[in-house]
């Protein structure tokens, strides 16, 4: 679980720098149904779109 936490939070974060439908933006669409980490989205002021 904590291997998954880590990949959700590095995609979110680097979705976020990212041109829109990036690996990273495909990564959080595939294996965490579209919903970028929660708690990465906070600390980057909540910018990202994909929710």
């Amino acid at each position: 679980m904590h291997d998954e936490l880590k990949l959700c939070s590095c995609a979110t974060l680097f979705a976020e720098v990212s041109l829109g439908g990036s690996v990273f933006h495909l990564l959080i669409e595939s294996y965490f149904g579209g919903k970028a980490d929660v708690r990465t989205r906070a600390l980057l002021g909540g910018s990202l779109a994909a929710d």
